[in-house]
């Protein structure tokens, strides 16, 4: 993972472009970060990034899952 040093709350509020593969499925996406899931060490849970593509288009993407192409 490109953010594996970075701290995901740094991430809030700015523009990213990512790369995200799950089951397979390799899919670019680009927007603003507007939430941070972070959890708890020792927890099962996963810490994701919300991110708003434009209009009404929003969605998590589980860190573990994507590359961070781009921070601007």
């Amino acid at each position: 993972m490109a953010i594996a040093n970075l701290e995901a709350s740094g991430l809030l509020g700015k523009q990213v472009v990512l790369t995200n593969c799950s089951e397979g499925v390799v899919s670019s996406h680009q927007g603003k970060v507007i939430a941070v899931i972070a959890v708890l060490p020792g927890s099962r849970a996963t810490a994701s990034l919300m991110l708003e593509e434009g209009g009404r288009s929003c969605d998590y993407f589980d860190l573990d899952e994507v590359t961070i192409q781009r921070v601007f």
